[in-house]
């Protein structure tokens, strides 16, 4: 019997960017259940705007990289019977930049097409002044970038709590969010925490009886 109960799927930047790039098969049946409405997929609009910037700063880099990389190969000399071989080799470069470019239009239209199915948390005055005083307190997690996305869980936490909700936040860095105070608050608010997308269609499954 399917639970009665709806499934919040709660998640971050890096289930963005696995989702994006089709790079998680665990990752993918949740978006793909978050399609098909089985459960509510939650994302700060915080982590939306990390994302944005993590795909701005790749493509400078990389793109960067490999055109500066064949501008300095068009300044070297190269002999007739080595032209082909040149020119062969300024055309992979071509194709490394088209490659990187279509990538990233990729990840960029997955992410996209996730506003679609995603119930964003706006991250608020409120919410941001709580992740500042949560790092001049010196409160977990310690991870600085961390804070607002915390903060923005424990808003949206607080304002929906109800007793036909699974809340299930998904967060990789455990390192940073597997501490005792962590794990309280986010009880005291109805949400279990997990630090593996395996453990959390595990747990999901369960849930909605498949």
């Amino acid at each position: 019997m399917k639970s009665k109960k709806k499934v919040l799927l709660i998640s971050e930047s890096n289930f963005l960017l696995d989702a994006a790039f089709e790079r998680h098969k665990d990752c993918l049946y949740l978006r793909d259940l978050a399609v098909a409405e089985e459960l509510q997929l939650v994302i700060p609009e915080y982590a939306f705007a990390e994302v944005e910037a993590k795909l701005a700063s790749f493509e400078v880099y990389w793109l960067n990289m490999f055109e500066k990389a064949k501008a300095v190969l068009e300044e070297l000399p190269a002999s007739r019977r080595q032209r082909e071989a040149h020119t062969q080799r300024l055309n992979t470069f071509d194709d490394c930049i088209a490659l990187i470019s279509d990538s990233l239009q990729e990840a960029r239209d997955g992410v996209n097409a996730l506003y679609a199915v995603t119930l964003q948390i706006a991250f608020t005055p409120e919410i941001d002044i709580a992740a500042r005083l949560r790092r001049v307190r010196g409160r977990p997690p310690h991870d600085v970038k961390d804070l607002e996305i915390y903060e923005s869980i424990l808003y949206f936490a607080r304002q929906n709590q109800a007793s036909n909700l699974n809340m299930i936040f998904l967060e990789r860095d455990k390192a940073h969010f597997d501490v005792p105070e962590v794990k309280a608050e986010l009880a005291d608010v109805g949400v279990e925490i997990y630090f593996s997308a395996a453990d959390v269609v595990k747990h999901v499954r369960e849930l909605l009886g498949k």
